[in-house]
């Protein structure tokens, strides 16, 4: 024979209960609701006939005072489920988080020491510090830790690491400098300008960069890559100039530098 009890059980499964009509149920039948209380608990009601149906089963329960039953029914959905930790999921997610967290922070670091130890590179050998040289009125010319030979023209900056490592020959420029690159293994020997870039594994090539909105490519020796962005770059041969503005890059006989 069902019960009252086993009839509130399924009736419970088919009304809309959740944290909000349980408590206002639970305080209905504590005689704790208020009017505006009742009137939510009435719209409620109103809203299916299972909810209907529920509470009818209630008020039957209850004729005589509000019984455990009722409360116990109620708990079950004022309390709300503890979430899984699902601890494979978040054992796999921290390997990807700290990633991140390193690469952000590497990115603001001289020399790229995460990149580097990815690559190979040892703790020891790692390079933290960078140098800017800069000229005024008159040229200079220097060597880089890997043997390339710079120009640089004046009023010009190139800020590059204390030992240019083989994966990671990167030096950024602003102004105007004439670079003989010395073969290495490994990543190529790439500038980085204002607006464009300039890379090649071995060759000479003088990089201009007038003011922000130009900048000419010129080449003597090797293949050069030259561009604005991942989309657009060319290839400029020995005797060739690339000339930059924003979006376009062309290729021309170079003039007499």
């Amino acid at each position: 024979m069902t019960t009252i009890n086993d009839q509130l059980k399924l009736a419970a499964t088919h009304a809309d209960l959740n944290a909000e009509s349980a408590q206002l149920l639970q305080d209905f039948f504590l005689k704790l609701a208020t009017p505006q209380q009742k009137d939510q608990l009435d719209g409620w009601i109103n809203q299916r006939e299972a909810n209907s149906h529920f509470f009818d089963l209630l008020l039957e329960l209850n004729r005589e005072g509000t019984g455990a039953a009722t409360l116990q029914v109620l708990n079950q959905y004022k309390q709300k489920p503890k979430r899984k930790v699902n601890w494979i999921k978040r054992i796999l997610l921290y390997p990807v988080y700290a990633y991140l967290l390193l690469s952000v922070v590497d990115a603001f670091l001289p020399g790229g020491p995460f990149k580097q130890l990815l690559k190979g590179r040892p703790l020891a050998e790692i390079n933290w510090t960078r140098i800017t040289t800069s000229t005024k009125d008159q040229a200079i010319t220097f060597y880089l830790s890997d043997s390339t030979q710079v120009e640089l023209l004046p009023n010009s900056s190139l800020v590059y690491p204390a030992e240019l490592n083989p994966m990671e020959r990167t030096v950024v420029l602003k102004g105007s400098a004439r670079f003989v690159v010395k073969k290495r293994p490994g990543e190529p020997f790439k500038v980085e300008g204002s607006k464009t870039f300039a890379s090649c594994t071995e060759g000479e090539f003088l990089y201009k960069q007038l003011g922000e909105q130009q900048a000419s490519l010129s080449t003597s020796r090797g293949y050069v890559s030259f561009g604005y962005d991942q989309y657009n770059i060319w290839g400029v041969e020995p005797n060739q100039r690339a000339f930059w503005m924003p979006d376009m890059i062309s290729l021309e006989t170079p003039i007499e530098e």
